[in-house]
């Protein structure tokens, strides 16, 4: 109903906003396919209007439902670009949240090591904002991390771990734009 209303008034950045969280509410119930259409509605509408921030989490939403269809090239740039515009705009917690997802990228690679970094980045970031991922990001973490560890043993996990906190932002976004 919100956004046949916004559609009528036609408040771009509005639908833009109820487009990704109809995307959200898709993703949530596993109809990706449908949550990409969202998303990448919501992407042109957020680029048609220069809203770097509302760009940077469209891109982030769509990077993960790529993924999850395996499509993973197009994941790659998504999350990318998303993390780069989250950086232009000085938004952290949304460069948390990229650089967890260019974790999961990075272990779709079979890049375990980076991946851990990555997700170790992410966290110790999202620690330092007091940002609180959410529940479907959480999960989604606890699943990665779990897989890592698996694949690396409980040592050489530990050892990625630790490389990763170290990192400054800066160096973990290097890190990442190369997963």
């Amino acid at each position: 109903e919100a956004l046949a209303i916004n559609r009528e008034v036609g408040n771009t950045v509005w639908m833009a906003v109820n487009l990704n969280n109809l995307g959200g509410n898709s993703q949530q119930i596993g109809t990706n396919s449908v949550a990409r259409r969202y998303f990448e509605e919501a992407l042109n509408l957020r680029r048609n209007v220069n809203d770097r921030q509302g760009i940077a989490s469209s891109l982030l939403s769509l990077g993960i439902v790529y993924l999850e269809l395996g499509d993973v090239e197009r994941a790659a740039q998504a999350l990318h670009e998303s993390l780069q515009q989250s950086v232009a705009v000085g938004r952290r917690s949304y460069i948390s949240e990229g650089l967890q997802k260019c974790g999961i990228l990075a272990l779709h690679k079979e890049d375990t090591v980076v991946a851990t970094q990555l997700f170790a980045a992410s966290t110790h970031l999202a620690s330092q904002i007091d940002f609180l991922p959410t529940h479907l990001s959480q999960k989604r973490l606890e699943r990665a991390t779990t897989q890592a560890r698996r694949i690396l043993g409980d040592a050489e996990f530990e050892k990625a771990w630790n490389a990763g906190t170290a990192l400054s932002q800066d160096k973990a976004v290097t890190l990442a734009l190369q997963a």
